[in-house]
């Protein structure tokens, strides 16, 4: 896949807004900031019928990954669920949201199933 954005389904419940770069900014305090380059994409993922996660990739420090069509590897993936976060930041779409406070988790089957229990009804 090529680094860049990706909005697809997961789950058959889920979205995911697939960002590999740029990564969040990191405050001198530590705090990430994921900035929102359009403002449409607030509108669309307050919009959407089920959480919307944003997924953070991060490369190895040593640039030893492959260009072009090869298979690159992240070092380290986190997510966030968005859509409750930017309906409170936009006061349910009446005010601009241009970046937000990144708090993810590591995205691993751990995260993934406790996801799934929240977002599918039980059997």
């Amino acid at each position: 896949m090529k680094s860049g954005n990706l909005l697809h389904g997961f789950m058959a419940s889920c979205f995911i807004y697939f960002q590999t770069e740029p990564p969040p900014t990191k405050r001198k305090d530590g705090t990430e900031i994921f900035r929102i380059e359009k403002e449409r994409w607030v509108k669309t993922w307050t919009n959407q019928p089920h959480p919307v996660m944003v997924v953070i990739g991060t490369f190895p420090r040593e640039d030893g990954r492959a260009t072009g069509s090869a298979k690159q590897e992240f070092a380290d993936a986190r997510w966030m669920e968005i859509s409750s976060v930017l309906k409170r930041e936009s006061a349910n779409g009446t005010k601009p949201v241009k970046q937000i406070e990144f708090a993810g988790e590591r995205l691993d089957m751990s995260s993934v199933r406790q996801w799934r229990e929240r977002v599918l009804p039980a059997k």
